[in-house]
């Protein structure tokens, strides 16, 4: 049996609409400062990550006398230049673009899944983009295909960051 008159309980309604609609109105305003913080998260691991990988090229190229021809080579090669092969926090798959040098195409960078390059190259100076590479196969197991000696790495993601990096405010840069 309901306590209080109707006017009492038709006030608490009035009151909860009231506190739900200026909740409503806080999330509304504070969505895009969340997002904005998650993205800055997203930019300082992909630096961080970035950096990683950098450094264990390097050791692995001094242990070795060689780059790796694929991220794997960095973990499964003992000892490991690399704890794990991070993932580009940029993506929804996690993938890198490699940054390789292709015999008469100089420095480019290439999906780390496929082989495919990722910009169109110009390599004979003509003004038109060459025609891909053939991709290399793709392993059984599921991991990245051997594209050559691997330089560096870059997101696979492009867009405006809030961070530089470098001097380059794009993802696709760094």
């Amino acid at each position: 049996m309901p306590t209080g008159s109707a006017g009492e309980r038709g006030y608490n309604l009035v009151a909860l609409s009231m506190v739900i609609a200026v909740t409503m109105i806080l999330v509304t305003a504070l969505a895009p400062l969340w997002s904005s913080r998650i993205q800055r998260d997203r930019e300082e691991e992909l630096i961080s990550r970035g950096f990683q990988y950098a450094e264990a090229i390097r050791v692995f190229q001094k242990r070795f006398g060689r780059l790796p021809n694929r991220l794997e080579e960095l973990i499964e090669i003992e000892p490991r230049s690399i704890r794990q092969l991070w993932k580009d926090p940029m993506t929804e798959h996690g993938g890198w673009g490699v940054i390789v040098e292709l015999p008469g195409r100089g420095m480019i960078a290439v999906d780390s899944r496929t082989g495919v390059p990722l910009v169109p190259v110009d390599a004979d100076g003509d003004g038109q983009p060459d025609p891909p590479p053939p991709a290399p196969p793709r392993p059984d197991d599921g991991g990245t295909v051997a594209v050559g000696p691997i330089h560096g790495v870059r997101s696979l993601a492009g867009g405006e960051a809030f961070h530089e990096l470098f001097d380059k405010s794009d993802y696709g840069d760094w």
